[in-house]
Order: structure tokens, then sequence, then C-alpha cells
């Protein structure tokens, strides 16, 4: 449970704010008029925000582990030439 706490609390970078705002514009804004495609789509951005998922440069991504990479991940790697 804690990854999840840490995931949320840490690495709110300019990207996510962002999210987190347009978030909260609609879903204020549907609240107020009572416009709940536009609540919908305020959810979706909340999600982005809070799971810091989304599309970018390099297409749509999941959020990075926080786990080190295992010892052996840095191991040579043999090929074999196939004619």
């Amino acid at each position: 449970m804690s990854g999840w706490m840490e995931r949320l609390t840490s690495g709110w970078h300019p990207m996510r704010q962002m999210r987190a705002g347009i978030a909260a514009m609609l879903l204020i804004t549907a609240f107020n008029y009572a416009d709940w495609p536009m609540g919908i789509f305020g959810l979706f951005f909340l999600y982005q925000a809070v799971t810091d998922t989304g599309c970018g440069m390099q297409g749509c991504s999941t959020p990075r582990s926080f786990r080190k990479p295992a010892k052996d991940a840095t191991a040579e790697v043999e090929y074999e030439e196939i004619k």
C-alpha cells in the first residue's frame, strides 16, 4: 500500500499538474451546469493525474516501476548470426 502513497505524493511534474488542473476545471463546470459528459472527461483527466498515466511523445505508457532493476539486467547479451 505504501507504493500507491509514494506514487501519489511524488513525481508531480508540470504535465501531471496540468492534468489535475484540467480535471478540476472540468469537474467544477460539470457540477455547476449539470453537464454529465463534461464530468466524464473531468474524471478521465483526474484518473490520469492520480495514476500518472497518459499519452506523450512516445505514445501511451503506464507509470514507471519504482523497483530497482535486477543485478543481472546489465549482463552481456550474445548474438548469433543467421545466414
